[in-house]
């Protein structure tokens, strides 16, 4: 019998799952097969701030969104700015709690929001994208800077057990083309997820808007899963052959168990998709309106897995 870390890592490398594990967040370990912990830090004495010095917004969902307001509005104040630092002793400081009631679980480590979303959060929603068109030094400057605050932590994170950490970032692919991601953001994001894979630790990625056209580009870099939030938009069937044995995804169920009401024909569908031979399928549940979402609902769905 597989332990539940057993129960991920065989989705990881598509050796099928059966039971399906559930990524369960929001405080709800319970019915979750993935302990999650998060990295990333308030302020000192401002909990409504984050480390970078941008707020902590959350949109209608619950979920964590980039910032209205950007920080840094003028090059002055890039110039003058100075990352957050490592500061170990405080960002590990709920290890051991999480340690007492993580069990046999895999052990996933967040960030609230990285790479390209924490310069968005920094600099504006809307203005990064030409940061990089027009002061393209001045923009890698800064984002090499959080690329490397980002990496300088999974030392730590081998050292205290960890099995994978989880990238959540937004390229606002409005305006951020694939070409010029390619040029400028992946062989940044190339030597993160390097170092990350050869320190020995999976690594998970999820984007707050939609990212499809980006996955195969991931897959190349080494991601092992990706998180899908809204698969009800996407077109999974051509995602799920498209990407075989390629990556494991981690879906968003929420909308399947709203309310307690469980909609068993649905979730089969987008597991038939998304699990199309042999590709890792992970159930996920966020932290968006958890009480929406019973812990009867996601057994219920857990006995259909």
């Amino acid at each position: 019998m597989l332990t539940r870390k057993g129960l991920v890592d065989h989705a990881i490398r598509f050796r099928g799952s059966s039971p399906v594990p559930f990524w369960v967040t929001g405080g709800r370990l319970k019915n979750s097969d993935i302990l999650t912990y998060d990295l990333a830090l308030p302020k000192a004495n401002d909990s409504k701030t984050n480390e970078w010095g941008y707020p902590i917004e959350r949109g209608e969902d619950g979920l964590l969104t980039i910032p209205a307001n950007p920080v840094l509005t003028t090059w002055d104040m890039v110039e003058e700015y100075r990352r957050p630092q490592l500061e170990p002793m405080r960002r590990l400081a709920k290890i051991g709690d999480a340690a007492k009631v993580c069990e046999d679980r895999y052990r996933l480590a967040t960030m609230s929001l990285s790479g390209f979303a924490v310069y968005r959060s920094l600099r504006g929603r809307d203005r990064s994208t030409d940061d990089a068109l027009i002061e393209t030094d001045r923009f890698l400057d800064l984002f090499d800077s959080i690329i490397e605050q980002e990496t300088k932590m999974f030392d730590m994170l081998i050292r205290k057990g960890f099995h994978g950490i989880e990238f959540r970032d937004d390229w606002n692919i409005k305006w951020m083309t694939l070409s010029l991601w390619r040029k400028l953001l992946k062989p940044r994001y190339a030597l993160q997820i390097q170092n990350a894979r050869e320190l020995g630790l999976h690594v998970w990625f999820s984007c707050l808007t939609s990212c499809e056209d980006f996955y195969g580009d991931l897959i190349e870099l080494g991601v092992n899963v990706l998180r899908i939030d809204s698969p009800y938009a996407a077109d999974i069937s051509t995602t799920g052959h498209q990407f075989a044995g390629k990556v494991a995804f981690a879906v968003c169920l929420d909308d399947l168990a709203r309310e307690g009401a469980v909609d068993p024909e649905r979730y089969r569908q987008i597991h038939e998709c998304l699990s199309y031979d042999g590709n890792g399928f992970i159930g996920h549940f966020t932290e968006a309106t958890p009480s929406r979402v019973s812990d009867k609902a996601i057994n219920t769905l857990r006995k259909i897995a």
